[in-house]
């Protein structure tokens, strides 16, 4: 959002066309102070009327934009991976961290920072028996902490960030992945992470906490499991999991959403701003 302003200026001079690709629910982002929240929210009230169509990472941000300006234009394009035919399973994941072949291995990719769970997930694993595993596969400011906690637990791993090209590989050496935002701000409540496409196609079912999105996607996708977003109840779900349960749980019958099929929304958005008449 906050290259808006000069993007409706830009627009203004050139007498062009301006595309808003809002990365998240701009307004409404976690760890925003009122002030700036109030703030946020007038300049995108008056810059809003100046954009000719909206981008959008999830349904139901749409939703919440299609209330606020009734007016105004929007295209969910969420952000999956680029996979073009199968993945072949990886074990370097699992030879990296030492586990032996029973042990039960969970991901979390992505940024180690507060408000996306990590705190709760480390919480339940170090209240777990030493064949559960989780490992954080990221950077950010809670890096030193889980390092840390992976020096005490031998079950907590962390490990470095790897190339976007490989992320789905090397996340298919675990069994399970793991996303449990509690959703304080309406951003992360209403967000559609690409780290569950990446488990997805990396063949893995996941773990979710009860957000609208995140329940979406287990119930189209037909595995995983909900969750109140609490230590307690990843703990007991994981207890209950056994490797070879993960391992016996059905297959998907089609393959995940890619950007292979998100792009052409995105074209489409493209050649309807072309041929607009509206400049």
């Amino acid at each position: 959002m906050a290259s808006l302003p000069i993007a409706v200026l830009l627009k203004r001079v050139t007498r062009t066309r301006l595309l808003y690709d809002a990365h998240e629910l701009e307004t409404q982002r976690e760890g925003w102070s009122w002030p700036i929240r109030w703030a946020a929210q007038v300049a995108e009230s008056l810059l809003m009327p100046h954009v000719n169509h909206t981008l959008v990472v999830s349904d139901t941000i749409r939703a919440w934009y299609e209330r606020r300006y009734p007016k105004a234009g929007f295209t969910t394009v969420r952000n999956t991976p680029s996979v073009v035919g199968p993945v072949q399973k990886s074990e370097a994941l699992r030879r990296q961290l030492g586990l032996r072949e029973e042990e039960l291995l969970c991901v979390f990719l992505g940024m180690l920072s507060p408000g996306r769970g990590i705190e709760e997930m480390v919480e339940a694993f170090r209240q777990l028996p030493d064949d559960k595993h989780v490992v954080f596969v990221g950077h950010g400011v809670l890096r030193e902490c889980l390092s840390a906690d992976a020096q005490t637990h031998r079950n907590i791993h962390v490990l470095p960030p790897v190339a976007g090209s490989e992320v789905v590989s090397y996340a298919s050496g675990a069994d399970v992945g793991v996303v449990i935002s509690a959703g304080k701000s309406l951003s992360y409540r209403y967000s559609l992470p690409n780290k569950l496409f990446e488990y997805a196609h990396a063949g893995l079912p996941v773990i979710v906490s009860d957000l609208p999105e995140f329940r979406n996607f287990v119930e189209r996708e037909g595995l995983g499991w909900v969750i109140p977003p609490t230590p307690d109840a990843l703990r007991d779900l994981v207890l209950g999991l056994s490797r070879e349960q993960v391992r016996r749980m059905p297959k998907r019958e089609t393959s995940p959403p890619s950007w292979e099929t998100e792009a052409p929304r995105l074209l489409g958005v493209y050649h309807m701003l072309a041929h607009s008449a509206d400049g």
